[in-house]
């Protein structure tokens, strides 16, 4: 496709407010994503006690070194490790105050839960914060998109590639499995369509 075509797509594109709009849309929200363990985490960010710094989310710390006496890792929700760390210290907690898996005990309704002050969209069946799963979960799929595509266009390529170089039988035979291969989703479709 020449320059003038790609400049006429993109000025159709670039026309439609709703496009761009979606565009940035996923744009921001995709980059938000990026830092889920700084938004949505069940561990602080940063904990300063006796004048040392801590990263939790980075490295696990063991209760022994907040002035507990168990030799495992630290649970910072627990009340004992908090009053722990508040006599020589404090701690920089994310917005959201529990991570993908956590499971809110604390409840005061029973699960599923309806949004709260403390979880913004309630809790799942299990008693886990709807926003921290959904900010995760978007990272995880729109990363795993671009992954299958990345691929999907580099086998594409590659097969082109090698199609073209050839030519003749392997060009045919290489073109031939190319189309069983994307009809393959089509025809497992039809066969339950005509099995129920």
């Amino acid at each position: 496709m020449s320059l003038l075509g790609q400049s006429e797509k993109y000025r159709k594109f670039s026309t439609k407010k709703r496009s761009v709009v979606a565009l940035y849309f996923l744009i921001i929200t995709f980059g938000i994503s990026l830092f889920a363990e700084l938004i949505a985490n069940d561990v602080p960010i940063y904990v300063r006690y006796d004048q040392k710094n801590y990263f939790p989310i980075f490295k696990k710390y063991l209760e022994t070194e907040f002035g507990g006496s168990l030799e495992t890792e630290t649970n910072y929700r627990d009340a004992y490790v908090k009053d722990l760390i508040h006599q020589k210290g404090w701690m920089i907690w994310p917005v959201i105050r529990y991570s993908y898996n956590t499971v809110n005990y604390d409840l005061k309704k029973p699960v599923p839960s309806s949004p709260t002050s403390e979880n913004f969209l309630g809790t799942d069946e299990q008693g886990r914060d709807l926003l921290a799963r959904l900010i995760y979960a978007y990272r995880f799929s729109v990363l795993f998109g671009v992954c299958v595509m990345i691929l999907s266009v580099s086998f594409g390529f590659i097969m082109g590639a090698i199609q073209g170089y050839f030519g003749g039988l392997v060009d045919l035979s290489l073109q031939r499995f190319t189309e069983v291969w994307s009809g393959l989703p089509l025809i497992f479709f039809f066969l339950l369509r005509f099995l129920l």
